[in-house]
């Protein structure tokens, strides 16, 4: 039997070649390529843009692996399509049904991994690995531990209980790291109604443009009503435009969007990203941080007055002028109580972060040079503002002093070594420009200045954020300023008017607590 003609040309298959397998390569490398840049170019370009030209130098690279794929795509698909049209589209076609379906597959296996949202978008890390690098929770039997969401506070739903009023707090550790109790939880016991509810989202070592992605992309899916915002007077004014890193749009660190969470990919993009998340750098890969203050904290608990002398100039390479002076100042009989606190400080709870800044503030009469970005502060600021502006939901900005700024007690503790205020007084000039320009936006604020300066010892004296009555004075400040916002139809007037004349057994806080002590 004769053999029957050849089929068609247009059916054939490329022959196995260098050449062709090469150009196969880059056409399908390219194509995928093409549809993830489109896609981050989407997200990036609707994307609230960052202060400053971080933005347009990643849009311009964008743009540039944009034409380069789609130039790849479009020369090897032609050259691939004009001799072998229907095995081209056929193998473009199975390639995009593979690769989809591997990352679907890729998705379902990784949630098995990765904490739920929206822990997955707060802390990162499932709740029992929370907080284990400071090591800061089981200190106190009355100390509030994590809920499943890995947040200091209750445990709460995804979505408000019906007619209930959802009040967001979002910051960084003045509302994560608290001594004993949250300072939701507090503020919510004083706002004494089961129709109203304070959810904490707070999250350490964050700033001002993760707050912003965590109101949009964390709070407002959570149903809340009203946000109130923590911005701290010191590291909230040294981050850079961006803490939240991201890939050209098609990855970024949640809870700012990106292409592979837009497509559901959340897991996905948490085992791309996590890793960059600025809290977990924090603490480091293996907890080094938390080892690194306990190692530091025993030596000083162990050592006499000359040998804790000695382990402070061991903290920096200290030229021999400034280390001369140094050691004069601290053998002075009043810096006994100093390095005493070093042995034991507050609550237990050693930090060293001020101590090196301290120390050459006392050795050479001046401050460190600090840098403090105010333009992005106000910017992500005042578009958290508008962003609740715009859905009709209340807000109010709660600005926070550094402690040796307006804490007597601090001053007067640190006093043997240095005139910490000192330490303040660039960061301070530029927070009241902050304060003015946002006041010119229309922002909401309380500022705690006046506040804390009438209550000393609000400030624990090593740790640096609020002690017990600290925190019990702020939260009796934050609730009379939110106390109008609630809608008088959700809630009942008489519990209202019952909670302003009275506190929870459990929560004394009064007045007494924002008076000097």
């Amino acid at each position: 039997m004769k053999p029957g003609p050849s089929p068609p040309a247009t059916y054939a298959r490329p022959p196995i070649s260098a050449t062709v397998v090469l150009v196969v390569g880059v056409y399908l490398s390219a194509f995928a390529g093409l549809v993830a840049l489109a896609g981050g170019a989407v997200i990036r370009w609707t994307e609230v843009p960052a202060p400053g030209p971080g933005d347009q130098d990643e849009l311009h690279l964008l743009l540039g692996l944009l034409v380069a794929a789609a130039g790849c795509t479009l020369l090897s698909g032609l050259w691939l399509g004009l001799q072998w049209p229907k095995w081209t589209a056929f193998t473009s076609t199975l390639f995009a049904m593979v690769t989809v379906a591997t990352l679907v597959t890729a998705e379902i296996v990784e949630r098995r991994f990765t904490p739920p949202w929206p822990a997955a978008a707060l802390h990162g890390v499932t709740p029992d690995a929370n907080h284990q690098p400071w090591g800061l929770l089981g200190r106190r039997p009355d100390q509030v531990g994590f809920n499943t969401w890995g947040q200091r506070d209750r445990e709460r739903t995804l979505q408000p209980a019906e007619s209930v009023y959802r009040i967001a707090f979002i910051g960084d550790s003045f509302l994560d790291e608290t001594v004993s109790e949250p300072i939701s939880l507090i503020t919510e016991r004083l706002m004494n109604s089961p129709k109203i509810e304070i959810i904490n989202l707070g999250v350490s070592a964050t700033s001002p443009d993760e707050y912003y992605f965590r109101l949009a992309n964390v709070a407002l899916p959570l149903g809340v009503d009203a946000c109130v915002m923590f911005l701290y007077l010191g590291n909230d004014l040294a981050a850079g435009p961006r803490t939240l890193h991201g890939s050209l749009g098609i990855t970024a660190v949640s809870p700012r969007g990106s292409l592979l969470d837009a497509l559901q990919l959340r897991s996905l993009n948490h085992l791309a990203t996590n890793r960059q998340r600025p809290v977990l750098q924090a603490w480091g890969v293996a907890g080094e941080l938390a080892d690194r203050e306990r190692r530091l904290h025993q030596r000083f608990q162990n050592a006499t007055d000359e040998g804790a002398i000695e382990i402070l100039l061991s903290l920096e390479p200290f030229p021999p002028p400034v280390a001369a002076a140094l050691v004069q100042r601290l053998r002075r009989p009043e810096a006994s109580a100093f390095l005493e606190m070093l042995r034991h400080p507050d609550a237990g709870l050693f930090r060293s972060y001020f101590l090196v800044d301290s120390l050459w503030l006392a050795g050479l009469g001046q401050a460190p040079l600090t840098i403090d970005d105010i333009n992005s502060a106000r910017h992500w600021v005042k578009l958290s503002h508008e962003h609740c502006q715009q859905r009709g939901l209340p807000f109010l900005l709660v600005v926070i002093p550094q402690g040796f700024a307006v804490d007597q007690r601090l001053q007067e503790m640190w006093s043997p070594l240095a005139d910490v205020a000192g330490l303040t007084d660039k960061t301070e000039v530029a927070a009241m420009q902050l304060l003015q320009q946002l006041t010119i936006d229309g922002v909401e604020l309380l500022d705690l200045h006046t506040t804390l300066r009438s209550a000393p010892g609000s400030y624990l004296n090593l740790d640096g954020h609020w002690s017990e009555s600290g925190i019990h004075c702020v939260a009796a400040e934050v609730e009379k300023r939110i106390r109008g916002w609630t809608d008088p139809r959700l809630v009942s007037g008489k519990a209202l008017a019952a909670g302003s004349s009275r506190t929870d057994a459990h929560s004394p806080v009064t007045k007494q607590h924002c008076l000097k002590q």
